[in-house]
Protein backbone atom coordinates (compact mmCIF):
# COMPACT_ATOMS: atom_id res chain seq x y z
CA UNK A 1 0.00 0.00 0.00
CA UNK A 2 0.96 3.55 -0.71
CA UNK A 3 3.14 5.63 1.57
CA UNK A 4 2.43 9.48 2.42
CA UNK A 5 5.19 10.39 0.96
CA UNK A 6 5.29 8.86 -2.33
CA UNK A 7 4.41 8.86 -5.91
CA UNK A 8 1.21 6.82 -5.98
CA UNK A 9 -2.73 7.49 -5.30
CA UNK A 10 -3.75 8.14 -1.98
CA UNK A 11 -7.42 7.73 -2.97
CA UNK A 12 -8.69 9.94 -5.41
CA UNK A 13 -9.99 9.27 -8.95
CA UNK A 14 -10.09 12.36 -10.96
CA UNK A 15 -13.92 12.75 -12.07
CA UNK A 16 -15.38 13.67 -15.67
CA UNK A 17 -17.43 17.00 -14.47
CA UNK A 18 -21.12 16.90 -16.44
CA UNK A 19 -22.23 20.53 -17.13
CA UNK A 20 -25.43 19.87 -14.81
CA UNK A 21 -23.33 18.73 -11.89
CA UNK A 22 -21.18 22.50 -11.70
CA UNK A 23 -21.63 25.50 -9.30
CA UNK A 24 -25.51 27.24 -10.28
CA UNK A 25 -26.78 24.17 -11.70
CA UNK A 26 -28.50 20.62 -10.00
CA UNK A 27 -28.04 22.08 -6.06
CA UNK A 28 -29.69 25.75 -6.29
CA UNK A 29 -32.23 24.27 -8.32
CA UNK A 30 -32.84 22.32 -5.18
CA UNK A 31 -32.26 23.80 -2.35
CA UNK A 32 -31.86 27.38 -1.28
CA UNK A 33 -27.89 27.77 -0.93
CA UNK A 34 -27.14 29.96 2.86
CA UNK A 35 -23.80 31.33 3.82
CA UNK A 36 -23.49 29.91 7.07
CA UNK A 37 -19.73 30.93 7.74
CA UNK A 38 -19.29 35.00 6.71
CA UNK A 39 -15.37 35.21 6.21
CA UNK A 40 -15.20 31.63 4.94
CA UNK A 41 -12.81 30.56 8.21
CA UNK A 42 -13.78 27.01 9.69
CA UNK A 43 -10.54 26.43 11.80
CA UNK A 44 -12.06 26.91 15.02
CA UNK A 45 -14.99 24.26 13.79
CA UNK A 46 -13.25 21.06 12.88
CA UNK A 47 -14.47 17.62 14.11
CA UNK A 48 -12.50 15.14 15.59
CA UNK A 49 -9.82 14.06 13.31
CA UNK A 50 -10.01 10.55 11.89
CA UNK A 51 -7.22 8.89 9.63
CA UNK A 52 -7.61 6.88 6.93
CA UNK A 53 -4.79 4.90 7.21
CA UNK A 54 -4.37 3.35 10.33
CA UNK A 55 -3.81 -0.79 12.30
CA UNK A 56 -2.24 -1.66 9.29
CA UNK A 57 -4.68 -0.73 6.70
CA UNK A 58 -4.16 2.14 4.21
CA UNK A 59 -8.09 2.91 3.47
CA UNK A 60 -7.76 4.41 0.06
CA UNK A 61 -11.12 5.44 0.85
CA UNK A 62 -10.00 9.72 1.11
CA UNK A 63 -13.03 10.60 -0.56
CA UNK A 64 -15.47 9.54 1.92
CA UNK A 65 -13.62 10.48 4.81
CA UNK A 66 -13.37 13.37 3.33
CA UNK A 67 -16.69 14.53 2.64
CA UNK A 68 -17.49 13.50 6.01
CA UNK A 69 -15.05 15.42 7.86
CA UNK A 70 -16.89 18.27 5.30
CA UNK A 71 -20.04 17.28 6.59
CA UNK A 72 -19.22 16.78 10.23
CA UNK A 73 -17.94 21.01 10.05
CA UNK A 74 -21.34 22.01 8.46
CA UNK A 75 -23.63 19.98 11.31
CA UNK A 76 -20.87 22.16 14.12
CA UNK A 77 -21.89 25.01 12.33
CA UNK A 78 -25.20 24.76 11.77
CA UNK A 79 -25.31 23.63 15.77
CA UNK A 80 -26.18 20.13 14.93
CA UNK A 81 -24.08 18.89 17.66
CA UNK A 82 -20.99 16.71 16.85
CA UNK A 83 -22.31 13.84 14.68
CA UNK A 84 -19.28 11.52 14.03
CA UNK A 85 -20.30 9.62 10.65
CA UNK A 86 -19.20 6.16 9.62
CA UNK A 87 -15.99 6.61 6.98
CA UNK A 88 -16.01 3.15 6.34
CA UNK A 89 -19.82 2.82 4.94
CA UNK A 90 -20.02 5.64 2.33
CA UNK A 91 -16.46 3.75 1.01
CA UNK A 92 -17.98 0.18 0.80
CA UNK A 93 -21.18 1.19 -0.33
CA UNK A 94 -19.97 3.73 -3.27
CA UNK A 95 -17.45 0.67 -4.44
CA UNK A 96 -13.92 2.30 -3.20
CA UNK A 97 -11.03 -0.06 -4.62
CA UNK A 98 -7.23 -0.06 -3.99
CA UNK A 99 -7.14 2.26 -6.73
CA UNK A 100 -9.65 4.94 -4.95
CA UNK A 101 -12.93 6.67 -5.81
CA UNK A 102 -14.13 9.69 -7.18
CA UNK A 103 -15.65 12.44 -4.76
CA UNK A 104 -18.93 12.30 -6.91
CA UNK A 105 -19.23 9.07 -6.94
CA UNK A 106 -18.92 8.94 -3.24
CA UNK A 107 -21.22 11.84 -2.87
CA UNK A 108 -24.19 10.45 -5.33
CA UNK A 109 -24.63 7.47 -3.20
CA UNK A 110 -24.45 9.19 -0.13
CA UNK A 111 -27.04 11.27 -1.74
CA UNK A 112 -29.19 8.21 -2.29
CA UNK A 113 -28.43 6.15 0.59
CA UNK A 114 -27.23 7.99 3.32
CA UNK A 115 -25.39 6.90 5.56
CA UNK A 116 -24.90 5.83 9.58
CA UNK A 117 -23.03 6.72 12.38
CA UNK A 118 -19.14 5.75 13.47
CA UNK A 119 -20.72 3.54 16.40
CA UNK A 120 -22.78 1.79 14.03
CA UNK A 121 -19.96 0.68 11.85
CA UNK A 122 -16.27 2.03 13.15
CA UNK A 123 -12.81 1.90 12.25
CA UNK A 124 -11.03 0.70 15.07
CA UNK A 125 -8.34 -1.42 16.21
CA UNK A 126 -10.31 -4.70 15.04
CA UNK A 127 -10.56 -3.32 11.52
CA UNK A 128 -7.00 -4.35 10.71
CA UNK A 129 -6.89 -5.77 6.90
CA UNK A 130 -8.73 -4.17 3.97
CA UNK A 131 -11.56 -7.08 3.74
CA UNK A 132 -12.32 -6.20 7.58
CA UNK A 133 -12.54 -2.47 6.39
CA UNK A 134 -14.53 -3.19 3.15
CA UNK A 135 -17.12 -5.61 5.23
CA UNK A 136 -20.00 -5.84 4.80
CA UNK A 137 -20.66 -6.33 1.23
CA UNK A 138 -23.27 -6.01 0.19
CA UNK A 139 -23.90 -3.40 2.78
CA UNK A 140 -26.46 -5.49 5.02
CA UNK A 141 -30.02 -4.38 5.41
CA UNK A 142 -30.17 -3.27 8.72
CA UNK A 143 -27.56 -0.89 8.45
CA UNK A 144 -28.77 0.37 4.76
CA UNK A 145 -32.13 1.31 6.76
CA UNK A 146 -30.26 2.36 9.34
CA UNK A 147 -28.58 5.16 6.87
CA UNK A 148 -31.93 6.01 6.05
CA UNK A 149 -33.59 6.65 9.09
CA UNK A 150 -30.05 8.60 10.21
CA UNK A 151 -29.27 10.67 7.33
CA UNK A 152 -31.69 10.26 4.69
CA UNK A 153 -34.80 11.20 6.89
CA UNK A 154 -32.91 13.67 8.27
CA UNK A 155 -31.24 15.84 6.44
CA UNK A 156 -31.26 17.72 2.81
CA UNK A 157 -27.71 16.82 1.12
CA UNK A 158 -26.41 18.11 -2.10
CA UNK A 159 -23.15 18.78 -3.86
CA UNK A 160 -21.58 20.63 -6.87
CA UNK A 161 -18.32 21.28 -8.53
CA UNK A 162 -17.25 24.54 -8.23
CA UNK A 163 -15.25 24.64 -11.85
CA UNK A 164 -13.47 22.91 -14.79
CA UNK A 165 -9.74 22.52 -14.49
CA UNK A 166 -8.96 24.82 -17.18
CA UNK A 167 -9.91 27.88 -15.41
CA UNK A 168 -6.67 29.80 -14.16
CA UNK A 169 -5.91 29.88 -10.65
CA UNK A 170 -6.60 33.62 -9.76
CA UNK A 171 -10.23 32.10 -11.03
CA UNK A 172 -10.58 29.52 -8.90
CA UNK A 173 -8.94 31.56 -5.61
CA UNK A 174 -12.10 33.68 -6.05
CA UNK A 175 -14.65 30.56 -6.58
CA UNK A 176 -13.11 29.16 -3.52
CA UNK A 177 -13.33 32.07 -1.36
CA UNK A 178 -16.51 32.34 -2.25
CA UNK A 179 -17.89 29.04 -1.98
CA UNK A 180 -16.20 29.21 1.33
CA UNK A 181 -18.48 31.21 3.13
CA UNK A 182 -21.72 28.56 2.16
CA UNK A 183 -19.56 25.68 2.99
CA UNK A 184 -16.12 24.32 3.85
CA UNK A 185 -15.22 23.07 0.03
CA UNK A 186 -14.02 19.41 -1.01
CA UNK A 187 -10.55 19.45 -2.89
CA UNK A 188 -7.90 17.28 -4.27
CA UNK A 189 -4.44 17.97 -3.91
CA UNK A 190 -1.02 16.04 -5.00
CA UNK A 191 -0.42 14.14 -1.64
CA UNK A 192 3.12 14.04 -1.84
CA UNK A 193 3.97 16.32 1.18
CA UNK A 194 7.46 15.20 2.05
CA UNK A 195 9.55 16.57 -0.99
CA UNK A 196 6.59 19.54 -1.60
CA UNK A 197 7.02 21.44 0.86
CA UNK A 198 9.28 24.85 0.68
CA UNK A 199 10.95 26.79 3.43
CA UNK A 200 7.96 28.27 4.99
CA UNK A 201 7.01 25.13 5.60
CA UNK A 202 4.17 25.65 3.06
CA UNK A 203 2.95 22.99 0.97
CA UNK A 204 3.18 23.32 -2.87
CA UNK A 205 2.73 21.49 -6.37
CA UNK A 206 5.10 21.25 -9.43
CA UNK A 207 3.75 21.43 -12.85
CA UNK A 208 2.81 18.20 -14.08
CA UNK A 209 1.59 17.33 -10.67
CA UNK A 210 -1.30 15.43 -10.60
CA UNK A 211 -3.78 15.29 -7.75
CA UNK A 212 -4.52 11.55 -5.70
CA UNK A 213 -6.19 12.71 -2.70
CA UNK A 214 -9.31 14.59 -1.42
CA UNK A 215 -9.22 16.74 1.64
CA UNK A 216 -11.61 19.60 3.14
CA UNK A 217 -10.12 23.26 2.50
CA UNK A 218 -11.10 25.29 6.01
CA UNK A 219 -9.82 28.57 5.34
CA UNK A 220 -7.13 30.76 4.24
CA UNK A 221 -4.92 34.42 4.98
CA UNK A 222 -5.74 36.27 1.10
CA UNK A 223 -2.76 36.28 -0.22
CA UNK A 224 -0.34 34.29 1.90
CA UNK A 225 -2.02 30.58 2.24
CA UNK A 226 -4.76 28.17 2.48
CA UNK A 227 -5.38 25.47 5.57
CA UNK A 228 -6.73 22.09 4.88
CA UNK A 229 -8.19 19.28 7.33
CA UNK A 230 -6.66 16.44 6.20
CA UNK A 231 -6.83 12.11 6.91
CA UNK A 232 -3.13 11.71 7.53
CA UNK A 233 -0.69 12.75 10.21
CA UNK A 234 -0.81 16.67 11.03
CA UNK A 235 -4.51 17.13 10.33
CA UNK A 236 -4.53 21.01 9.68
CA UNK A 237 -2.15 21.41 6.74
CA UNK A 238 -0.94 24.52 5.37
CA UNK A 239 -0.70 25.30 1.22
CA UNK A 240 0.61 27.91 -0.46
CA UNK A 241 -1.58 31.16 -1.92
CA UNK A 242 -0.65 30.08 -5.25
CA UNK A 243 -1.65 26.21 -5.07
CA UNK A 244 -3.07 24.58 -7.87
CA UNK A 245 -6.34 22.87 -7.00
CA UNK A 246 -7.88 20.61 -10.36
CA UNK A 247 -10.80 19.98 -8.74
CA UNK A 248 -13.14 21.44 -5.84
CA UNK A 249 -16.84 20.68 -4.40
CA UNK A 250 -19.54 22.61 -2.53
CA UNK A 251 -21.50 20.25 0.06
CA UNK A 252 -25.06 21.53 1.60
CA UNK A 253 -26.70 20.29 4.53
CA UNK A 254 -29.27 21.51 6.50
CA UNK A 255 -32.02 19.10 8.61
CA UNK A 256 -35.59 18.76 7.39
CA UNK A 257 -38.43 20.29 8.69
CA UNK A 258 -40.14 18.68 11.24
CA UNK A 259 -42.53 16.53 10.15
CA UNK A 260 -45.90 15.95 12.47
CA UNK A 261 -48.77 12.72 12.08
CA UNK A 262 -52.40 14.10 11.78
CA UNK A 263 -54.33 13.33 14.59
CA UNK A 264 -57.43 14.61 12.32
CA UNK A 265 -58.05 14.22 8.87
CA UNK A 266 -56.94 17.85 6.64
CA UNK A 267 -57.41 19.67 3.82
CA UNK A 268 -55.03 20.02 1.26
CA UNK A 269 -54.45 23.26 -0.12
CA UNK A 270 -55.79 21.68 -3.17
CA UNK A 271 -58.53 20.24 -1.66
CA UNK A 272 -58.15 16.91 -1.02
CA UNK A 273 -58.35 15.25 2.37
CA UNK A 274 -55.67 12.92 3.97
CA UNK A 275 -56.41 10.53 6.48
CA UNK A 276 -55.82 10.53 9.94
CA UNK A 277 -52.13 9.66 10.59
CA UNK A 278 -50.47 11.03 7.12
CA UNK A 279 -47.72 12.44 8.15
CA UNK A 280 -46.87 16.44 7.08
CA UNK A 281 -44.18 19.30 7.73
CA UNK A 282 -45.43 22.21 9.58
CA UNK A 283 -45.30 24.22 6.16
CA UNK A 284 -48.16 21.58 5.02
CA UNK A 285 -50.50 21.92 7.73
CA UNK A 286 -50.52 25.77 7.83
CA UNK A 287 -51.71 25.47 4.24
CA UNK A 288 -54.41 22.73 5.25
CA UNK A 289 -55.82 25.27 7.84
CA UNK A 290 -56.21 27.82 5.32
CA UNK A 291 -57.92 25.73 3.04
CA UNK A 292 -59.95 24.82 5.98
CA UNK A 293 -61.41 28.01 6.78
CA UNK A 294 -61.91 28.92 2.87
CA UNK A 295 -63.85 25.79 3.03
CA UNK A 296 -65.89 26.21 6.45
CA UNK A 297 -66.47 29.79 6.37
CA UNK A 298 -66.55 30.98 2.89
CA UNK A 299 -66.31 34.85 2.26
CA UNK A 300 -64.46 35.69 6.21
CA UNK A 301 -62.31 32.81 5.05
CA UNK A 302 -61.36 34.29 2.29
CA UNK A 303 -60.35 37.60 3.87
CA UNK A 304 -58.30 35.63 5.92
CA UNK A 305 -56.71 33.87 3.48
CA UNK A 306 -55.74 36.93 1.64
CA UNK A 307 -54.36 38.30 4.40
CA UNK A 308 -52.69 35.40 5.45
CA UNK A 309 -50.77 35.83 1.75
CA UNK A 310 -50.01 38.96 2.31
CA UNK A 311 -48.36 38.21 5.46
CA UNK A 312 -46.08 35.84 3.98
CA UNK A 313 -45.12 38.12 1.50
Amino acid sequence: MPEENNEGYHGFIAPIIEPDHLLGGQLGARFKREKIMPGGQYLNHLPLFEFQRQYGVESMGCTGFGQFNDLEIIGIVRKYGETNWSDRFPNIVAGTTRGGNSPHTVAEFTRKIGNVHETDLPFDETINTWDKFYSPKPMTSKLLSLAKEKFLDVYDFGHEWLFKTWLSVPQKQQKIMETLEFSPVGASVYANYGVRTNSQGLIYKKQGDKDNHWVVIVGYIKGVKWFIFDTYEKAVKELVWDYNFQFCKEYYLKKKPPKYETQVPIITSEGKELPIGTVVTAKELVSSLWAFIVQKTGYVGLVFKKLGNKFKK
